[in-house]
């Protein structure tokens, strides 16, 4: 699989940024080169309004993708290397502004909009065989819909009259949202051999934010202590990772199995990790200025949004080296960092 790994990043860097050095991709097909493609999107304001801008940090090339007036927020990769995002931009089917989910094609660079319908979509996933699953109001409440985009079928996976949003995708194709039809948020699980929604929070409190590990754990927010905490479902047991009296929020794995979130408000946060093999929490980042928006590359680097030279901007820690760096370096705003994603 390192050549699926090796064709996606050569079509990519092809498509986009031209050419590339003949040894770097050399050594990415024979697999000498220790690390895996280093690109990263996130939303920034630098154009003005929020833009979807791409780097590649081999080549330190940063590209607009979005390219329009209106805001792009909230970008995600897909399996072979599709990123979409949600922006609030008008088309001939909408009598006001609402989000849209649009696709950007890293082969051919055509932007396109795969949701294309009046009512609101947004909260884009990818499940690993490539659909792309999202949440919409388009039967009247909020739903999760999936999309196949090889035959263009779209299914509602959820179908009730209650709100469902929030989805998250396993790694062996299981569904987790959040569902409204037992009167609170809760974490619902499609059962894949019986087809039957799970309700696997199960408590009147609030729960949000499901996120899966590449080995099938499940976290997510939970208001059960009286204040948001981070969860994971270990072997049907649930453990409370975070055990603080702050704000937890947003929720990310990395690919072994390291959960990052954020601790505070996004005004005066900080980057926790839990390392589910030791179970030990540590402050990643601990500096005192506001650090949120976590996102972990296939290596293990950490990027993260954060507002310590006077406004936000993207920063990757590097745990080898230790090193810090600003990658956006822009007086504008930049947010919600997203890797290039390693086809597993």
């Amino acid at each position: 699989m390192r050549f699926a790994i090796t064709e996606a990043y050569v079509r990519f860097a092809l498509a986009v940024w031209g050419i590339f050095p003949l040894a770097i991709l050399a050594a990415r097909v024979t697999g000498q080169l220790r690390f895996p493609p280093s690109i990263l999107a996130w939303s920034s304001a630098r154009d003005s309004s929020f833009e979807i801008y791409v780097l590649d940090m081999t080549t330190n090339i940063l590209r607009n993708v979005s390219r329009n007036p209106h805001r792009d927020f909230e970008p995600v990769w897909s399996p072979d290397g599709l990123l979409v995002w949600e922006s609030f931009r008008p088309n001939a089917n909408d009598v006001y502004l609402t989000a849209e989910i649009y696709l950007w094609d890293s082969r051919t660079g055509e932007v396109t909009n795969v949701t294309d319908h009046p009512e609101m979509d947004h909260s884009p996933v990818w499940s690993p065989d490539g659909r792309l699953t999202w949440t919409s109001r388009r039967d009247g409440n909020q739903e999760i819909y999936a999309l196949d985009m090889v035959s263009g079928e779209l299914a509602n996976l959820t179908q009730h009259p209650a709100d469902d949003y929030g989805p998250a995708c396993s790694p062996d194709g299981q569904l987790a949202w959040v569902s409204e039809r037992d009167g609170n948020p809760e974490i619902y699980v499609l059962d894949l051999e019986s087809g039957e929604p799970l309700n696997v929070s199960n408590h009147p409190a609030d729960d949000f934010a499901p996120t899966w590990s590449t080995d099938g754990l499940l976290a997510w927010v939970s208001t059960r202590d009286g204040n948001n905490e981070i969860y994971v479902l270990v072997s049907g047991e649930l453990l409370n990772v975070s055990q603080s009296p702050s704000v937890d929020f947003d929720p990310t794995w990395s690919m072994d199995g390291r959960l990052a979130w954020t601790a505070g408000t996004q005004d005066l946060g900080e980057i926790y990790v839990w390392d589910s093999a030791s179970g030990e929490v540590v402050n990643l980042i601990n500096h005192p200025m506001e650090d949120s928006f976590p996102a972990w590359s296939p290596d293990g680097r950490l990027a993260w949004t954060s507002n310590r030279s006077g406004n936000h901007e993207i920063y990757v820690f590097d745990p080898a080296s230790g090193e810090v760096k600003n990658i956006s370096n822009h007086p504008a705003r930049e947010y919600q960092p997203a890797w290039f994603p390693i086809i597993p």
